[in-house]
């Protein structure tokens, strides 16, 4: 975070050192996806699904996560109104 251009500077070597594809310094340059990668670390919060989003998209180390409950009653939880607004006509 504190030299943003210096990861994609970080992103070729280390894709070399792991061997993650073959187009390391062309995919992951600057010029890139290496700046959207640094982007992306930058803002992600490692502590909790953002860090196994990035090994299973970007490094394939890890399972896709399982996805986040939705609840969603608090959008219907205002009851109609009684009597019912009346139809706006069609134009």
């Amino acid at each position: 975070m504190a030299s943003p251009s210096s990861g994609p500077e970080l992103a070729v070597p280390l894709c070399f050192h792991f061997n993650f594809n073959s187009g390391c310094g062309r995919q992951n340059s600057r010029l890139g996806i290496g700046a959207i990668i640094t982007q992306v670390v930058a803002d992600a919060y490692v502590g909790g699904y953002d860090s196994q989003m990035l090994g299973q998209n970007f490094l394939g180390t890890c399972p896709l996560p399982p996805g986040s409950p939705l609840n969603l009653t608090w959008w219907f939880a205002k009851p109609k109104s009684n009597p019912l607004p009346a139809k706006k006509p069609n134009v």
